[in-house]
Formats: structure tokens, C-alpha cells, sequence
């Protein structure tokens, strides 16, 4: 592989990876916020789920919004 070819691919690489950075940054902010804020969430395990988020990002994140984030949607809908 040529060195052009090589970094011109390198950078597509490296934008995309910037953004789903971001993405997943902007996520982590958008579910410690609403932690924080929704009474869905019991008061003595809110601190437990802010770090477990922060912690265990995109492992944590589809069960925290199994457990409070779509079932609110669904009380909407009713």
C-alpha cells in the first residue's frame, strides 16, 4: 500500500472514531443527567448507577435504559 493511500485511510479511520467518541460522550452526559434528575430511579441507587455508567459505559447503558428510560415511554403511549 502506498504511504498516500495508507494515511488518506487513516484519516477516514480517525474521523470516524472521533465521532463516535463524541457520540458516546454526549451519551454518558445525556444518562448521568438523567440519573440525576428522573424520579424513576430510586434515591439510594442513583449515586450507584452514575457510576456505573460512568464506569462501565456502553455495557451499562442499554440496561439502564431498559430499566428506566423505556418503560417511561411506554406509560406515555397508555
Amino acid at each position: 500500500m502506498p504511504p498516500d493511500q495508507f494515511f488518506q485511510e487513516f484519516n477516514s479511520i480517525l474521523r470516524l472514531q472521533m465521532f463516535f467518541m463524541a457520540l458516546i460522550l454526549a451519551l454518558m452526559a445525556f444518562y448521568i443527567i438523567h440519573v440525576v434528575r428522573t424520579n424513576r430511579v430510586p434515591a439510594d441507587k442513583k449515586a450507584l448507577w452514575a457510576v456505573v455508567l460512568f464506569l462501565g459505559t456502553l455495557f451499562a447503558m442499554p440496561f439502564y435504559w431498559y430499566f428506566y428510560i423505556w418503560p417511561s415511554a411506554d406509560e406515555g403511549s397508555a
